[in-house]
């Protein structure tokens, strides 16, 4: 219950007003069919950190590395199953979409696209038609 009302309060609530409209993952898969990897990156990285840094500020007050992995849990969702595990620091996301080659790769390149954007080092450990796995380091605090 808990997840599903964490979900709806953080997402769901955003999603008419960031603009998401329902589309099934058999068209998405279609879309990005057609795609060659160039075009795939181009919209990767124009809308990479878009949708999970609105999601974000929407949601928390600020940017910080824990609202960051909790709200790229949450977007992740909305393509199927995610298995996030933290371990020494290291955050492991797992989204098992069941789309394609290509739509995993769009998520490689807008992920590391966002990991960039904030200094974060991301490194891809699979990515196939089925599914996308990364891991994402904490950031050193220095004193």
């Amino acid at each position: 219950m808990s997840s599903i009302a964490k979900h709806h309060v953080s997402w769901k609530r955003h999603a008419d007003e960031i603009g998401f409209v329902p589309i099934t993952k058999r068209m998405i898969g279609k879309i990005f069919k057609h795609l060659d990897k160039k075009s795939i990156e181009k919209i990767a990285n124009d809308l990479g950190g878009t949708v999970p840094k609105e999601l974000l500020f929407l949601t928390f007050d600020k940017m910080e590395f824990d609202n960051f992995m909790s709200i790229l849990e949450i977007n992740a969702q909305r393509f199927g199953i995610v298995n996030h595990k933290v371990e020494d620091g290291s955050h492991t996301l797992n989204i098992h979409h069941g789309i394609s080659d290509n739509f995993s790769y769009f998520l490689a390149c807008a992920h590391k696209k966002m990991a960039d954007d904030l200094s974060l080092k991301i490194k891809v450990t699979n990515s196939d038609k089925n599914m996308l796995c990364m891991l994402i380091e904490e950031p050193k605090v220095e004193y």
